[in-house]
């Protein structure tokens, strides 16, 4: 055993009732809060790559790019247990509207798409598109993180709170050596 997990040996002791010995295991507390925290961490990370594959067999299971992006919808749906999956575009906080492409959401939250409008470009949503091009990951918008329940596209539609990603690249910056012509 090394001395690094010296400290982690569970403690075990002995003890002779009405003349039987009994053996009992006994973890620090630390060592079952420790245990237990990396079972959790185990478990999510599961469901991560669980996850993707789900969306990866989804993916390939259609030759049809429409078919291929509601089934991906869907499943996303599905995985996170929201209310809505949706792909806006443009991802352009410059543009006065944007619309929704593809949407899936559960009957209580019909949106943009199945009532086939444009969304308006509030200042709320410019921010977020603004974020959403400097940011390579996904963006978690919440009550306090960006997101105003008084804005009108969130009042319309009834977020509450949104992970977004864009699949649009941003523009790469110059480089200090870089030539134009």
């Amino acid at each position: 055993m090394s001395v690094e997990n010296k400290n982690m040996a569970p403690l075990i002791t002995g003890q002779i009732v009405k003349k039987k010995l009994v053996i009992r295991n006994q973890l620090p507390q630390q060592e079952i809060a420790r245990r237990k925290e990396a079972e959790s961490e185990r478990l999510a990370d599961l469901h991560f790559v669980e996850s993707l594959d789900r969306v990866n067999r989804v993916m390939q299971g259609s030759n049809n790019i429409e078919q291929m992006m509601s089934d991906v919808l869907d499943t996303v749906l599905s995985i996170f247990g929201c209310d809505r999956t949706f792909l806006a575009v443009p991802v352009d906080p410059e543009m006065p509207e944007f619309t929704i492409s593809k949407e899936r959401t559960t009957p209580a939250y019909p949106g943009a798409f199945e009532k086939k409008v444009s969304v308006p470009m509030s200042p709320d949503v410019k921010n977020l598109f603004r974020e959403l091009l400097r940011t390579p990951g996904p963006n978690e918008i919440y009550v306090g993180n960006g997101l105003d329940p008084e804005d009108v596209v969130w009042k319309t539609y009834g977020v509450k709170s949104q992970l977004a990603i864009t699949t649009q690249l941003p523009p790469e910056p110059l480089h200090a050596n870089a030539t134009t012509e």
